[in-house]
């Protein structure tokens, strides 16, 4: 029951607080100490005129909007990558698994997907410095990068491509509505459960819930109406991401000293 609460009131915190101070603050209800006034080197606290607020809070903005560039960017470099090598069957990945009958991951696997799989593990890092709502900013950003680029790509080879040298319009929305929804379901499930209790606790659920989202909206859409077994195929996908999120936190674990949350975020 503990836990119950606990995680309740973090979705309170996160959610309704925020839109509550936000409206009081647009009302003239509140003063927000900080943005409202400032203190001198006297340590005397003064009121800000508008123009030196705005210029604060422009001032913020610029700098929200360097780091969501700059994640945007660290974000995009896999994302490319995966997207070229997506036609690359995994084929080292039959071997770890083979113990279970039935189970060859290559099958519906490729190297781009474990690429792309590498990209929630980078953007749990960002959410655990800087907040999941600047890296959901940056992970939109970074897909839409890689569509600009891949229609730039298109543009060039539209003359010598020809009929089965790229994948379909079909398993492309697949792709992109999968992925990129779990990225941002993971970051945003990071944000509510992170703080108190183990530390692998919020990257290891937020990386499985994310893998989740991914492998529910890209099978269905993919394979819908094939004769493909995608149904067994979805089930071993879970199977296998869950090890990859295991996966994940030794690195995760290292990498988490030296990303310590900022003012305002929970994370041990």
């Amino acid at each position: 029951m503990g836990q119950a609460r606990n995680f309740l009131v973090r979705i309170y915190l996160l959610f309704y607080l925020p839109c509550v101070n936000r409206n009081r603050e647009e009302s003239g209800a509140i003063n927000i100490v900080g943005k409202m006034h400032q203190h001198d080197d006297n340590g005397t606290r003064r009121r800000l005129t508008p123009a030196q607020r705005l210029a604060q809070d422009m001032q913020q903005f610029g700098s929200m909007g360097v780091r969501v560039a700059l994640m945007a960017i660290a974000l995009t470099i896999p994302l490319v990558i995966g997207i070229l090598m997506v036609d690359m069957p995994a084929r080292y990945l039959d071997s770890p698994f083979g113990l279970l009958p039935g189970l060859r991951p290559a099958d519906w696997i490729s190297s781009g997907h474990v690429v792309l799989a590498i990209v929630p593990l980078i953007s749990l890092l960002f959410a655990r410095r800087f907040g999941g709502s600047e890296v959901s900013y940056a992970i939109i950003a970074a897909w839409t990068v890689l569509a600009v680029f891949m229609l730039f790509e298109l543009s060039i080879l539209a003359a010598v491509i020809e009929e089965g040298d790229f994948p379909g319009v079909r398993f492309i929305v697949a792709l992109v509505a999968g992925h990129m929804s779990g990225q941002l379901v993971s970051v945003g499930f990071y944000d509510i459960v992170r703080g108190g209790g183990r530390w692998w606790r919020a990257p290891f659920y937020s990386a499985c819930v994310g893998y989740f989202v991914t492998s529910i909206i890209y099978f269905p859409v993919a394979y819908w109406h094939t004769n493909l077994p995608w149904g067994g195929w979805l089930v071993g996908n879970l199977l296998v991401m869950l090890v990859f999120s295991a996966l994940l936190l030794p690195v995760y674990g290292l990498l988490r000293r030296r990303l310590r949350p900022r003012g305002g975020f929970g994370g041990a």
